[in-house]
């Protein structure tokens, strides 16, 4: 299975009892790579099985401004689906794919970041296989719904190498992030034997900020199944320092590699 990252602060996890940062999860990817929905708004949309089965996955997350693997045991009978002792395997690279859109004159991603998620990808690809991961699948976020050639990129990836990266809705996003945040927060199953204690669902609140977008998401759970309430920014880390670049610093992103140094006249001007 494969899932993706965004931009640090990735995940930010804040529930009654603790806050703290987290990758997401590539237990929420695995769910794609098994074949279920993508969306999880309900628990009857989840086919979890009461005995207990535990898989080898991969979860890549190709995001806005980073793509992610991570490779571990995971109880799929739970919900949400709990990892089974230490990640076997966790990575980020950073890939600007939003700040590369931004910088373009015809809203399409550029031939070297494309080639460059490739690249990446296809080493994610042979780490998972090292693992033995029974699934590799991943999920795609905002670029790809902004970018005009994001199904030509796509089709690069599953042809080349074999991977097909689900693009989710923002809908769908605040979701994913909240189901990682509650992931993050959930206490480790102990062993094999022993699986996790569930999780108060309803003391989680989720931030999730990525490259392109950004998702506050709350979930209550009743007799209808999971009701989430999500927040849509339009704006992430990538699009964010683009436009400061333009409108406060006055000049042409697509000529800028950073922001830095910015002056107390120009941090004041973003309140």
């Amino acid at each position: 299975m494969i899932c993706s990252t965004t931009y640090v602060p990735n995940r930010l996890v804040t529930s009654k009892r603790s806050a703290r940062s987290t990758k997401i999860s590539g237990v929420v990817a695995c769910r794609a790579a098994m074949g279920t929905p993508t969306s999880l708004t309900n628990a009857d949309q989840i086919d979890t099985s009461p005995k207990r089965e535990l898989l080898t996955l991969a979860a890549l997350d190709v995001g806005s401004g980073a793509t992610k693997l991570e490779i571990a045991r995971v109880d799929t009978s739970q919900d949400p689906w709990s990892i089974v002792g230490e990640v076997l395997f966790s990575e980020q690279a950073t890939l600007l794919l939003a700040g590369d859109l931004k910088a373009q004159s015809n809203n399409c991603l550029s031939d070297p970041i494309m080639d460059s998620a490739i690249d990446i990808l296809r080493n994610f690809k042979s780490i998972a296989e090292k693992h033995d991961a029974v699934k590799l699948r991943g999920i795609a976020t905002a670029v790809f719904r902004l970018a005009d050639n994001a199904p030509e990129l796509l089709a690069r990836i599953e042809n080349e190498l074999g991977i097909k990266l689900t693009v989710v809705s923002q809908d769908e996003e605040g979701e994913i992030g909240f189901l990682t945040a509650a992931t993050g927060a959930q206490q480790p199953a102990a062993s094999d034997e022993a699986p996790a204690p569930p999780l108060d669902l309803s003391s989680v609140v989720a931030w999730d900020s990525g490259g392109a977008s950004f998702q506050l998401t709350v979930c209550d759970s009743g007799p209808e199944g999971k009701q989430y309430q999500i927040y849509q920014g339009p704006l992430g880390a990538s699009l964010a320092t683009a436009q400061f670049v333009e409108e406060v610093q006055n000049r042409p992103w697509a000529e800028v590699t950073t922001p830095n140094p910015i002056s107390l006249e120009e941090a004041e001007a973003l309140r």
